[in-house]
């Protein structure tokens, strides 16, 4: 009987971490193939084997000099049959680009934030479409297999800017059975609990309104409510009461523990920002 054996996927992504490379790591946990993930970045080009977790630095030469027969040799000795992009920056449509003149592998991208249509999305007041960034990057967008995307208004703003790339719509998920049936509420936080708790849940940066939280924090000194951010700030990252009884901050979390600590902290309204 024949044995069929499944591509390993080659994952390409800006070497900044973050929520991205979560996103990969829960594909590589979840879809039985081998995974690699390249991390790009300025003077940054590692591949690692997620599946063996083992890293292989590649030479700093590689965007100058002619790595199209290396990398060829690579992709074929370990069965990559697709990439998958996570980001459009000018490095890592480069390393596309490589690879395929290596290899006639399909590639898939997804699109995790606005940045496609104006690289400076994060750090913008008000977001306008680059018009020649757009042009930078539409041809990757429309020669690739499949644009992912995690919801209507990422696919609708994709298609308006990018009218012939193809979108399939994903919604980034957690495993609701891997949840634990309980996590620890930390005792300073439970010795002055506010008679009434909001969440801000996941990593708060700029883009995510951190300069609003003090703010509001402010606002609410007099009342019965009280903040806390099951995650992080920019400029907090440590666990501990960023104004005492009035916001309080976990610090990073495993999903599977979401629920408990909701329950564990008595949160009544929650607010993902996004």
């Amino acid at each position: 009987m024949t044995t069929v054996t499944r591509p390993s996927i080659l994952h390409v992504s800006a070497a900044e971490g973050g929520g991205v490379d979560r996103y990969i790591r829960d594909i590589a946990a979840n879809v039985p193939r081998r995974h690699f993930l390249w991390h790009v970045g300025s003077g940054i080009d590692v591949i690692e084997d997620v599946t063996e977790q083992r890293f292989m630095p590649l030479s700093p030469a590689i965007a100058n000099g002619d790595a199209t027969a290396a990398i060829g040799d690579w992709l074929r000795a370990n069965g990559v049959g697709i990439v998958h992009l996570h980001g459009l920056g000018d490095t890592c449509r480069e390393r596309l680009a490589l690879v395929q003149r290596a290899a006639a592998v399909p590639c898939l991208v997804t699109l995790h934030d606005l940045t496609f249509v104006n690289p400076q999305a994060f750090s913008a007041r008000v977001l306008d479409a680059d018009a020649a960034w757009i042009a930078r990057v539409s041809e990757t967008l429309a020669r690739a297999a499949t644009v992912v995307v995690p919801s209507a208004f990422i696919r609708d703003l994709a298609l308006r800017h990018f009218p012939s790339c193809r979108c399939e719509v994903i919604a980034p998920g957690i495993a609701a059975s891997s949840a634990t049936a309980s996590a620890a509420v930390p005792a300073d936080f439970v010795t002055q609990r506010p008679p009434h708790v909001v969440a801000v849940i996941g990593a708060i940066g700029p883009h995510k309104g951190s300069a609003l939280l003090d703010p509001l924090v402010a606002r609410l000194q007099g009342t019965a409510i009280g903040i806390v951010v099951i995650g992080y700030t920019d400029s907090q990252l440590v666990r501990g009461w960023r104004a005492v009884g009035r916001c309080y901050v976990h610090g990073p979390y495993v999903d599977a523990e979401l629920p408990a600590l909701i329950a564990g902290y008595g949160i009544e309204v929650a607010l993902f920002p996004n």
